[in-house]
């Protein structure tokens, strides 16, 4: 009930520096600190969303398909990632003004297309998954050949 809380309390607080970062572009005053702000705000976001999911999640005694967990799991590390992308960006914004926006406008579409991203999120984990196994039976194949010569 906590992190629902604190969520809520973390969305009703984003219309402020959303107001502070506009009037910063229109009067062209002080853009870097509304854009920290801004960071600080979506930080918290970050958090807040990431800690709702690992709740959510986490039901005791709930069975979830294959497909179902693999979703859990690239969801889990999507939000992780999004902590990350906001740290980033809000130390970012010290060095470039116009990276750190960048990086904003991806990190909003990392939440616009959630779906998107996390099927991307599996597709590079069964890659990986994929690519050890090749390795690793490459790597055992010649051991395999000696020990069916009787070697």
């Amino acid at each position: 009930m906590l992190i629902n809380s604190l969520t809520l309390l973390a969305v009703t607080f984003v219309p402020f520096p959303t107001s502070v970062l506009a009037d910063a572009f229109g009067t062209g005053i002080d853009i870097q600190t509304a854009i920290q702000l801004f960071g600080l705000t979506f930080i918290l976001m970050a958090i807040c969303y990431t800690s709702l999911a690992r709740f959510v999640y986490n039901e005791k005694g709930t069975q979830y398909t294959k497909e179902e967990l693999g979703y859990k799991k690239g969801i889990r590390v999507l939000y992780s990632m999004s902590i990350a992308q906001t740290v980033t960006t809000f130390f970012l914004a010290y060095l470039n003004i116009t990276a750190s926006i960048v990086l904003y406008i991806v990190l909003f579409s990392l939440y616009l297309f959630p779906i998107w991203y996390t099927d991307l999120v599996m597709k590079i984990q069964r890659w990986k998954i994929d690519r050890h196994k090749t390795i690793h039976s490459y790597k055992c194949q010649p051991l395999r050949h000696a020990c069916s010569n009787g070697g």
